[in-house]
């Protein structure tokens, strides 16, 4: 099983059970790129009967998440300007995600 798979299992079915009378058919939106689409990934929206929103891949315009991505990654990389270079950015973007509270 998949990071991507166990996160939709532990946030998205908690929401979906919580709430059958305000969302009958809900669709579920995600960035419709290959790795979304893996085969792990769609056997767990048809074994839970999720519906998956057909967006065309990778379409900003229609994805409002990715304004927001584009914008973390600036800062991402303001932050760490050393992340594209995994022997130096990399570790010290890991280190101070663990310092950070959940």
């Amino acid at each position: 099983m998949g990071v991507y798979v166990e996160l939709l299992e532990y946030h998205l079915l908690p929401v979906l059970k919580c709430v059958p009378d305000t969302l009958r058919d809900p669709i579920f939106q995600q960035n419709n790129v290959p790795v979304c689409k893996a085969t792990v990934d769609m056997d767990f929206f048809q074994k839970y009967t999720i519906q998956v929103e057909n967006w065309p891949p990778y379409s900003p315009d229609l994805n409002p998440m990715e304004p927001l991505w584009v914008e973390f990654m600036y800062r991402l990389h303001r932050k760490y300007p050393d992340i594209r270079n995994p022997k130096r950015g990399l570790h010290k973007v890991e280190a101070r995600l663990a310092e950070v509270p959940a």
